[in-house]
């Protein structure tokens, strides 16, 4: 399944009853928004009641997702931010409305938009990272994680990989850019032009 943010909601709108693409849509964002419910200090059964809800509004309103009127990650920040409101306020019931976004000047706004742009990205490096495993043997993604998310000291990789100083480098490049490619196809970005 074509993971693309926007091929896989073209996907749901062709086709509500879509079990790939629901599956899919499921595995790319249910981690997201409990994790972000869990940031905002719901727990245990209120962070499960708030991923199901924000399920089922964006299957019954995903319909009105309009690309020109704003980032689907705005529409999804939205729906998540009020059933996490209407959870920790008991409430539950009350129309959405998803192109009305919390006043920028409000600094809990713009706390509560950056906390849930921070765990959207994160959840989607760790959704490349994983295609980025599929699509590479096993020992070039164990020197680009041991390098460039683990961090480590180039000296060490090569101690523990057995690996060459340039082999290392080669494998941080190619797998960068790959991952840069993976990331921007998901979180739907145009491309830039690569240099030669």
């Amino acid at each position: 399944m074509d993971t693309t943010r926007q091929s896989l909601i073209g996907a749901l709108l062709n086709d509500r009853r879509d079990e790939g693409a629901w599956r899919e849509f499921d595995r790319v964002y249910r981690d997201i928004i409990r994790r972000y419910a869990a940031a905002r200090g719901l727990a245990g059964n209120d962070v499960e009641d708030v991923v199901q809800e924000c399920m089922l509004a964006v299957s019954r309103y995903l319909k009105s997702y309009h690309r020109s009127k704003g980032r689907f990650r705005a529409w999804l920040r939205t729906i998540v931010n009020r059933k996490v409101y209407d959870q920790a306020a008991g409430s539950k019931g009350t129309p959405i409305d998803l192109y009305t976004l919390p006043d920028p000047a409000d600094d809990e706004a713009t706390v509560t938009d950056s906390l849930f742009d921070q765990i959207f990205e994160d959840g989607h490096l760790a959704l490349a990272l994983s295609i980025l495993r599929s699509q590479t043997n096993e020992r070039r993604f164990a020197v680009f994680n041991l390098y460039c998310v683990e961090n480590r000291k180039a000296a060490d990789v090569e101690a523990l990989l057995g690996v060459e100083r340039d082999e290392l480098y080669k494998i941080k490049f190619a797998l960068t850019r790959r991952l840069g490619r993976i990331l921007r196809e998901l979180l739907d970005e145009p491309s830039t032009p690569e240099a030669p």
